[in-house]
């Protein structure tokens, strides 16, 4: 089963109030009124990628920043055997509190049992077969590391590593079917949570503890500084699925938390204390590790070999952009661009129902330095973010049969941004295209490059009408 995604996770900053164009030479609605004109090589013309002779680029990207604080959401898990990427492990480190009037679990109570919970959101990258095999295993282990605290203001990025014993204090293993289960508790009712059982030795440390280390927040942090929760270290079987979870909630339920289920040693009724995580006080960090080495994907990095080059290589990040350089430009007459589209075809990898491409490819501008911009196709006539860019540059799958064969293929439009750099004379145009970052780690890609069949290799199509 194929990888899901819910789209509403993570707002993109959408861009250019246009209709999608239809992904045909002619007659593509560009917005509402006008029609692409047809060619007839007299005002108007078509152009190819052989016009253009881009040049393409892969380059290996890690510095992606996983403890945004607008951004409560992290994955878990691990995918083992990607045929062409490699390996991949999901980790999380956070912190969790009690709350500010909590002093002391009290004499009157023993503690049946604790764990951590984390909300389930409907992400999931991987397999998603609700079998008994699809499982992710996991540890958690206690930070020790000083450094690993909010407030800071310095980025955690997905290859920051807090140092932590080694020794786990807690650990479950997760099925798909997990994500949906419902929980009953003696005390309540919860659905759609990673709960992951705590050992109780680490539960009675922190159960006889003395009041001074629950005096404040700051006095609890250095007594426990956090949690990572990461996969067991060469477990089996096979894992092919990261689980994306919340940290950030509006009740208790939809919180990560620490869950103590404890009774009354006098009338045994039962009760539940909780020490969630705090936004304000409480750290977070997702680390993920890809393990690359003689898999077909690292011999793209850096690699100067034309043949190996010509490809699209995209996979989340920490992972890979493929940048397109499109020449020729000052070649063009002074004209109108009327449709300027790059269609990218993917190649099958392996296990491709598992691990599927992007849901939304994000495509950018090159400056000569290096700096990336806003495509003007994604903007307003104001140079503000239109809430319709990306309905009109596309950038989503979809699905076609090419000679019986069926492909993913992406659409990415530009003729704005095409105009622009002609109207300025450039004699190239260099675009960026990324996957979304909403879901964390998640995707992988390769389109055909410049050789190749010719009805899956790169094609760049524009349709300009000249102005004298």
């Amino acid at each position: 089963m194929k990888t899901t995604f819910n789209s509403s996770l993570k707002a993109f900053t959408l861009c250019a109030g246009f209709f999608s164009l239809v992904a045909c030479r002619e007659k593509s609605v560009t917005k509402p009124g006008r029609l692409i004109p047809d060619i007839d090589n007299i005002h108007t013309f078509g152009l190819n990628e052989s016009f253009f002779t881009p040049n393409l680029a892969v380059t290996q990207y890690d510095s992606l920043i996983t403890n945004d604080s607008t951004y409560f959401y992290a994955g878990i898990g691990k995918i083992s055997d990607d045929p062409f990427f490699g390996s991949s492990e999901s980790g999380l480190f956070v912190q969790f509190i009690p709350s500010i009037s909590f002093t002391q679990f009290p004499t009157d109570v023993v503690v049946d049992s604790a764990s951590i919970c984390l909300p389930y959101v409907s992400n999931v990258y991987g397999d998603t077969s609700r079998t008994a095999s699809n499982v992710i295993n996991l540890s958690v282990y206690r930070v020790t590391d000083d450094n690993f605290k909010r407030g800071t203001g310095l980025p955690y990025y997905a290859f920051t590593d807090f140092t932590h014993n080694t020794t786990p204090i807690g650990g479950g293993s997760f099925d798909y079917k997990s994500t949906f289960d419902t929980i009953r508790t003696p005390i309540d009712t919860i659905a759609g949570q990673m709960r992951i059982p705590l050992n109780q030795s680490f539960i009675n440390e922190l159960v006889t503890a003395d009041t001074s280390k629950y005096s404040s927040t700051a006095a609890f942090l250095s007594f426990v500084k956090g949690f990572y929760i990461a996969p067991t270290p060469g477990s089996s079987p096979l894992q092919r699925r990261v689980s994306y979870v919340s940290l950030n909630g509006n009740t208790t339920n939809t919180t990560a938390r620490i869950d103590f289920y404890v009774h009354n040693t006098t009338t045994g009724s039962p009760r539940k204390i909780t020490f969630p995580f705090n936004y304000t006080n409480c750290a977070f960090s997702n680390r993920i590790v890809r393990n690359r080495l003689s898999t077909t994907s690292d011999k793209y990095v850096g690699s100067t070999n034309a043949t190996t080059r010509d490809s699209i290589i995209i996979q989340g990040y920490p992972g890979f952009y493929s940048e397109i350089t499109i020449k020729n430009i000052d070649q063009i007459p002074p004209s109108v661009i009327n449709k300027a589209e790059l269609i990218l075809t993917c190649m099958p990898l392996g296990l491709d129902n598992y691990y599927t491409g992007p849901t939304q490819l994000v495509p950018m501008g090159v400056n000569p330095d290096g700096t990336r911009y806003t495509l003007a196709d994604l903007l307003t006539n104001a140079g503000s973010p239109s809430a319709n860019g990306y309905t009109f540059v596309d950038g989503k799958p979809r699905d076609v049969t090419i000679n019986g064969t069926k492909y993913t293929q992406y659409s990415i439009n530009f003729p704005r941004e095409l105009q622009l750099a002609l109207n300025a004379g450039k004699k190239e145009l260099k675009l960026r295209i990324s996957s979304s970052t909403a879901t964390i780690g998640a995707y992988r890609m390769v389109a055909g490059g410049l050789n190749g069949a010719a009805d899956t290799k790169l094609r760049l199509d524009v349709i300009y009408t000249k102005t004298n």
